[in-house]
């Protein structure tokens, strides 16, 4: 065996048991401290240290470990040196998440408000006492720590406020602290703490916004990401929990489709939404020049996480409702979360890159944190359900006109991390929640420093500033401040004079106006300080003249502020602007024409937006946002004729802003990019005005995108009037349309009678009444007999399924030609005898006999199925020669057509199957279907063998009941279940054949490798065994010493453990397993609880998919 390697003194975390067992202190406005939940002291924080990966020379301490935090979901530091965390006690004890909710899904899209979602899950749990335990028990709350001695670690833990455990409340996700004051958000409110005794609890407390969380959604998508904005407004974000928030000044405020960023003043007022269109984004963080940047999460389906340029206005594109469709609708189908595609959807803000997996925590190098080399940087806790393959990214982002490139890499690797901050001290803090999806009573907190650059002059300057605070420095000191290396310092320098009023302005102007000062930041600072005073008469008399400056931020910067407080004289010199060389400043000047709404720059703002053709995606935002305030829609529109295709499409993003009918116009443009713009705007908004437009293309053969013909397609289906089933009929018809199309028009005829309250293309809440099926079904009396002739086979599949549906009772004849037509796909001729079996036609018995003897295995299941319904007596005699003789899948459907058939005959069959199963002479592939069909039958004797079936298992054998599933599954309904079932989310964790999920092992070659028992196992008892490369295992050896790190590989006899040797370099270590005295492993990121949402069938489907990836 190799020498087990202690743990190296760069790497020692000095945190002794006796301070984590110190001072934890009450305290509160709510149920008072309590420490349920919470676990023990140990050297679990300290031993995990060696499993961690991070960049040679860097030294890491644990600060603090449970109990003196616990399921820690962010942290905040205050100018004192005190952390304050937010702790979560609520998951899946009170959060609760749409996936294993089906029961109120639908409300949960439907929901418009608060009232709305407390008034359903009353409905669903109506009990006052089970009500209270299920949503109110459990508390979220936030912790403050302090290192009170000066060692460098924590060793006292206050509880500073605590009680989050409303009904409504959701994740207490958000912190930030200034001064006395914390603010926090934990949906549905904004909380605004202070303490002003300085005993480390809150004794002031208000709400100063509510109306968040309309929704359940997914568990997670909480409210977050508190950041004050250079502008000192309280920026924060939502995911896709929505919103509808009664402002102080008496507004209504709603975004009931998607998540978003909004800001308001730190009192809470003027509220306003910033960025709509993003799904989960938690963290914020500003860089030095005052960009907005956040990580957004993928839907896990496939797409990739989003980091994010934020901008005012800007739509990214997802809507909440995509999550319950299999495929997440548009949101896949034209991937508008793709770095690649997303810059030629022309409604949104496209991501700057795809980073990341679970996006949580996001700071930015303040400018002295660690050392140079980290200066400029980015930092996101990249959370995935397990420390193995967790990770935080390291992101550098570069100009790219108005808009940025970024590179990216793996920073440290191997922890659970939700949250990252750069301490007053320098160091990078980071937050590890440890294990699990839900919390297992556990939380840490690993301080990381460059001994190279530790504890230098700017450093130790640095945290003294921050500690001593502002407020007694003189305007000078501050002035020289706000060029500081340190973006705190300068914000809180800033921040200062602003809080001292109209006395600053002329501190403010002479350093906007310093083009020799050291540090050019500074300038932007006293823009931006000027911003704050704008109130102030001649605040920004000052800034016109910065327009014209040789720094292109500094104009930028001023074109911003000017913009923003809507001084109508620089209107003019904005539009000059609309001609600057950088694109970054043509983009403020344009947002600024957005708010002083000069008429004079129509005509300027095109023309930009012509030469940007496209391009640059944040000029064209910029542009657009112009056009809608300074043109009518009639101006807008007119651009129909422009011969630049941007111009069009950017006119036709300004229309779908303004909602105006006149969109239509560009349905008939001669390129395709503008004309599917044009069909989103029309169908997704909705713009109904223009929807008989867009219905109207069904003629149009020369539109062969299936995004625009889905729309078109849905619009007439939502029109709902016999000329539109007529449409639709016809264009199922038309051969020169593609199939897809066609396909989709006979499903929505097939929908036509009862339409589904959730809109079928977009998923949202848009209820249509019930009109009766007499208009499809007249409108496809004409075309039905001439596409079941001669359509291509997926039209006559789906014209059958259709022709069962709707009960079109002069279909039988070619349903039964079809049927028996041996040259029709066999997809085809089962769905026809689905579709007479459904009409209990008269051709039924006929086409039954035929079916049975049919070469196609699925047929001759259907067929059996259609016999029981037409002879059952004859079926059960014809069932009892396919169980003897027939395939694995006959024997199945056989089995199924059983479940159909009541009469003596069928149940004496149905007992000799379990006599064969009990006496295990039953060939595994249809044990369960023998169960499920005896199950089927309210039979007294088939009850008693079951049970004699069941009683019969072993009970030493935990897989016993579970082993009817290891053969006889389906692959592709098991390939659908691991894509599309929205309970379990396989593809969340997993890439199998598609997409690029690294949070679980690779599962494309399973089979490969791994048995039908070892994956039944791991999906029905996932913590049994962990896969490798994925359990962080921490070994104490029989010597006293500890290798911790990720299991590498393992045998019988020995472990290879990926650890970190002395100087913090990566290695791997053999360990003989005799040497082993203790070893300790998280628990599996894998949901423990699968089976609550896979029935047997199910999983046996799963097992098989699985199991033949090869």
């Amino acid at each position: 065996m190799k020498s087990p390697l202690l743990l190296p003194a760069v790497l020692v975390a000095t945190l002794p048991l006796a301070s984590l067992i110190a001072a934890e202190e009450g305290g509160g406005h709510g149920s008072g401290a309590s420490s349920e939940g919470v676990a023990p002291a140990s050297d679990e924080g300290q031993n995990a240290i060696k499993s961690f990966k991070f960049d040679e020379g860097l030294k890491i301490d644990l600060w603090a470990a449970e109990p003196l935090l616990a399921n820690p979901v962010c942290f905040t530091e205050d100018e004192k040196g005190h952390w304050y965390v937010a702790e979560t006690f609520r998951q899946e004890k009170g959060i609760e998440d749409d996936r294993g909710h089906a029961e109120w899904r639908d409300e949960d899209i439907a929901s418009k408000s608060l009232a709305d979602r407390l008034a359903y899950m009353h409905k669903h749990v109506p009990d006052t006492t089970l009500f209270e335990q299920k949503f109110a028990k459990y508390e979220d709350r936030i912790r403050r720590l302090e290192d009170t001695t000066g060692s460098g670690i924590a060793n006292k833990s206050t509880i500073f406020a605590d009680g989050f455990r409303d009904a409504l409340d959701g994740t207490g996700a958000g912190l930030i602290a200034r001064g006395d004051e914390i603010w926090y958000t934990c949906i549905p409110n904004l909380w605004h703490f202070r303490d002003t005794k300085g005993t480390g609890t809150a004794d002031v407390k208000e709400k100063l916004l509510s109306g968040f969380g309309i929704k359940f959604a997914l568990r997670g998508h909480d409210m977050h990401g508190l950041r004050f904005g250079p502008d000192g407004k309280l920026y924060f974000s939502i995911g896709d929990r929505a919103l509808h928030v009664k402002t102080k000044e008496g507004k209504d405020i709603a975004q009931t489709e998607s998540g978003s960023i909004m800001r308001c003043n730190p009192d809470g007022t003027d509220f306003e939404i910033f960025t709509t269109g993003v799904r989960n984004p938690q963290e914020l963080a500003f860089d030095e020049h005052g960009n907005l940047f956040t990580g957004d999460n993928n839907s896990d389906a496939g797409d990739k996480v989003r980091f994010t340029y934020l901008v005012e206005g800007g739509d990214c594109g997802w809507r909440m409702a995509f999550q319950y469709l299999p495929d997440r609708g548009p949101w896949m189908r034209e991937r508008p979360w793709d770095e690649v595609i997303a810059p030629t959807v022309r409604y949104i803000i496209p991501c700057v890159a795809n980073i990341g997996n679970g996006p949580s925590g996001l700071t930015y190098n303040p400018g002295t944190g660690l050392s140079p080399k980290y200066y400029k940087n980015f930092y996101l806790s990249d959370f995935r359900g397990g420390a193995a393959a967790s990770v935080v990214h390291e992101i550098h982002t570069e100009p790219k006109g108005a808009f940025f490139t970024a590179t990216h890499r793996d920073w440290l690797k191997g922890m659970l991390t939700t949250d990252v901050e750069f301490g007053n001290d320098g160091a990078l803090y980071v937050l590890d929640w440890v294990a699990s999806w839900g919390g297992v009573g556990k939380g840490r907190m690993y301080k990381f420093t460059d001994p190279a650059n530790a504890n230098t002059a700017l450093q130790k300057e640095t945290e003294k500033l921050i500690f001593d605070g502002m407020t007694k420095r003189s305007d000078d000191e501050l002035a020289r401040l706000l060029a500081h290396a340190d973006m705190r310092v300068r914000q809180a320098a800033q921040f200062e004079l602003a809080n001292r009023g109209a006395g600053s302005i002329k501190t403010f102007a002479a350093v906007a106006a310093d083009t020799k000062v050291a540090n050019p930041l500074a300038r932007l600072h006293a823009i931006w300080g000027l911003g704050q005073l704008a109130k102030n008469a001649g605040a920004l008399d000052s800034l016109p003249a910065l327009l014209a400056d040789a720094d292109p931020e500094v104009r930028a910067q001023a074109a911003h502020v000017l913009g923003d407080h809507k001084v109508n004289a620089v209107s003019a010199k904005f539009v000059e602007m609309l001609k600057d060389k950088e694109n970054r400043v043509r983009f403020f000047a344009a947002m600024g024409i957005s708010k002083t709404a000069d008429k004079n720059a129509f005509d300027p703002l095109c023309a930009m937006l012509v030469e940007n053709d496209d391009k640059d995606p944040i000029v064209r935002h910029g542009g657009v946002m112009g056009l809608i305030a300074t043109g009518t829609a009639e101006q807008i529109a007119a651009k129909a004729h422009d011969p630049s295709v941007a111009m069009r499409g950017d006119a036709v993003v300004a229309l779908r802003r303004l909602e105006s009918p006149l969109v239509a116009q560009f349905l008939k443009d001669a390129d395709e990019s503008v004309v599917l713009e044009a069909a989103r705007a029309i169908h997704d908004v909705p713009i109904q005005g223009a929807l008989p437009a867009l219905a109207a293309l069904t003629t149009n053969t020369a539109i062969k995108n299936p995004n625009i013909l889905n729309r078109v397609v849905n619009a007439n289906y939502r029109l709902g009037k016999a000329e539109n089933a007529k449409a639709l009929a016809e264009l199922a018809a038309n051969t020169q349309m593609p199939e897809s199309a066609r396909k989709d028009a006979l499903n929505a005829l097939s929908d036509w009678a009862h339409p589904d309250a959730k809109d079928r293309l977009l998923n949202q809440w848009r209820p249509l009444p019930d009109r009766g099926d007499e208009d499809a079904s007249v409108a496809m009396k004409a075309t039905a007999a001439q596409l079941f002739k001669d359509a291509p086979a997926a039209i006559q599949e789906t014209l059958a399924k259709l022709a069962g549906k709707l009960s079109l009772k002069n279909t039988g004849e070619p349903l039964a030609l079809l049927a028996m037509n041996d040259k029709s796909s066999a997809a085809a001729r089962a769905e026809a005898v689905k579709a007479l079996t459904e009409l209990k036609d008269s051709h039924l018995a006929e086409v039954a006999h035929h079916a049975i003897k049919d070469g196609n295995t699925e047929v001759r299941s259907e067929g059996l199925k259609a016999l029981a319904v037409a002879d059952p007596v004859a079926a059960v005699k014809v069932i009892a020669e396919v169980l003897e003789k027939g395939s694995t899948k006959e024997k199945q459907g056989a089995l199924g057509a059983l479940t159909q058939i009541q009469n003596p005959e069928a149940i004496k069959l149905l007992s000799t199957q379990l006599d064969k199963l009990i006496a295990h002479q039953l060939p595994g592939e249809i044990q369960l279907d023998v169960i499920d069909a005896a199950t089927a039958h309210d039979n007294a004797e088939l009850k008693n063998k079951l049970a004699q079936y069941e009683a019969a298992l072993p009970t030493a054998d935990a897989l016993a009941k579970f082993r009817v599933a290891l053969v006889g599954g389906n692959v592709e309904r098991g390939r659908k279940i691991f894509r599309e079932k929205e309970a379990t989310q396989c593809l969340r964790c997993h890439k199998c054949e598609t997409g690029d999920s690294v949070v679980g092992p690779d599962l494309t070659h399973v089979g490969s490798r791994k048995n039908r028992e070892y994956i039944l196992e791991s999906i029905v008892y996932p913590d049994k065994q962990i896969a490798e490369g994925f359990e962080i295992a921490v070994l104490t050896l029989q010597n006293g010493s500890v290798v911790a790190g990720r299991l590498a590989a393992h045998s019988d006899k020995e472990l290879k453990i990926e650890t970190m040797d002395e100087k913090g370099k990566p290695q791997v270590v053999t360990v003989e397993v005799s040497q082993i005295k203790n070893r300790q492993r998280a628990p599996s990121p894998m949901p423990p609880n699968l089976m609550d949402f896979l029935s047997k069938s199910e999983l046996r489907d799963l097992v098989e998919y699985l199991a033949t990836r090869k």
